[in-house]
């Protein structure tokens, strides 16, 4: 009897130091994925940021590039219709105008382009 006590113990503290060594791993591989989890968040993190700013450059890239074909083509055109300054700010106000919807509009002038009828 006294015998099968010892080697139950024996096997009980070896049992027990199995567990404790499964445990021990278990936390190890817990602190692991803790880990990988943070650097991933961060390379995530790092690529939204990366990611807007490609996006607003390009965006402003685009503005910058529409404005400047936009101030080309209203020189070539005062230029072509040998506007004086204040004749091509007219037209660019009534321009303004005319996009705007009618309903959005009260003016005390006729549309450019508008006919008159004559009674």
């Amino acid at each position: 009897q006294t015998i099968t006590d010892i080697q139950l113990q024996i096997r009980l503290e070896s049992t027990k130091g199995f567990n404790l060594k499964v445990t021990e791993v278990l936390k190890e591989v817990d602190v692991l994925q803790a880990e990988t989890d943070a650097k991933v968040i961060k390379i995530k993190a790092d690529g939204a940021r990366e990611s807007a700013v490609l996006i607003a450059k390009a965006n402003a890239e685009a503005l910058q590039q529409e404005q400047a074909a936009k101030a080309y083509m209203y020189a070539a055109m005062r230029s072509h219709l040998n506007w004086t300054q204040s004749q091509f700010l007219e037209y660019i106000r009534m321009h303004a105008l005319n996009m705007q919807q009618p309903s959005n509009v009260k003016l005390g002038v006729d549309p450019v382009g508008a006919v008159e009828r004559v009674s």
